[in-house]
């Protein structure tokens, strides 16, 4: 149930339209979308109509597969780590290449993801922000990982597996808030 309340000025009530939109979830159906105009002195009028369900829209596709590409490097990332820094190192290692192409797939991904939204018009700033922010530690990472190769191998091997780690779970954690609070499921 809704109720909406409006205000006009005197003199014009006869000429007030309100246009409201909405959905409405039915339990094993898919989602309706309601639009009522009225006016001051009519009753509302409804205009039905379907709108298709859909599992996952673009942005969302685009968000969740960087996620799932930045499990894959966390993954790979263990897998590599096994026998200590000097193996880890070695180029032949199939974990070595998917580790490095997961990352980078991360990067590549997230700013489609972004611009995919922003064109849907999912923008908001806050929303932006925690993303954004998410976004930002995988390129620190990633560019601290491949250009500052000097500084990692002069840290101490587990100082800078615990570092990366760390740095992973702060972007999952940013993630898992940009979902939490602008998802489409929970935020409606």
């Amino acid at each position: 149930t809704h109720t909406f309340l409006w205000f006009a000025e005197a003199g014009s009530s006869s000429d007030v339209r309100v246009r409201v939109s909405g959905e409405r979830f039915e339990a094993g159906g898919e989602p309706r979308r309601y639009t009522y105009v009225a006016g001051v002195a009519t009753e509302p009028v409804e205009v039905e109509g379907m709108v298709p369900w859909v599992l996952l829209t673009a942005g969302e596709f685009l968000g969740f597969a960087a996620l799932a590409f930045l499990l894959a490097g966390a993954g790979s990332g263990v897998a590599r780590a096994r026998g200590g820094r000097v193996k880890s190192q070695e180029r032949t290692r199939r974990s070595v290449w998917w580790h490095r192409a997961a990352y980078l797939s991360v990067v590549a991904i997230l700013p489609a993801h972004g611009a995919v939204q922003f064109a849907s018009g999912h923008f908001q700033l806050a929303t932006a922000a925690v993303g954004t922010a998410a976004f930002a530690g995988i390129v620190g990472l990633v560019w601290f990982n491949a250009y500052r190769r000097d500084l990692v191998l002069a840290l101490p091997w587990r100082r800078w597996l615990t570092l990366k780690t760390s740095a992973v779970l702060v972007v999952f954690g940013f993630a898992t808030l940009h979902i939490v609070l602008f998802g489409r499921i929970f935020a409606g």
